[in-house]
């Protein structure tokens, strides 16, 4: 429900910056909602990520690998996020 209250509130932000284009739009709107969920967890994964399992030493990781760790994950997730929702999308918007 609320994304499609979101929808509508950003169709005229969309129009404005990236035209009637479809994937540009579906591209912005799966990269908007995975940031906001990304920035909503990321303080507890870092807090049972590293706080946690440094304090119980269950990991001699450093903050820098953790985060390296962590921009990796990102990137595999967001090519293959991409290519399922692309994949997907396609398939709906051929068939009807």
């Amino acid at each position: 429900v609320w994304m499609g209250m979101l929808g509508f509130f950003l169709a005229p932000w969309y129009a404005d910056w990236l035209g009637e284009s479809p994937w540009l739009r579906l591209i912005l709107s799966a990269a908007i909602v995975a940031g906001t969920s990304e920035l909503l967890t990321l303080p507890l994964s870092f807090y049972s990520g590293f706080v946690l399992e440094h304090r119980y030493q269950l990991s001699n990781q450093t903050l820098g690998n953790w985060v390296w760790k962590r921009v990796k994950a990102y990137l595999v997730g967001g090519v293959l996020g991409f290519v399922l929702i692309s994949g997907l999308y396609l398939v709906l918007w051929t068939a009807g």
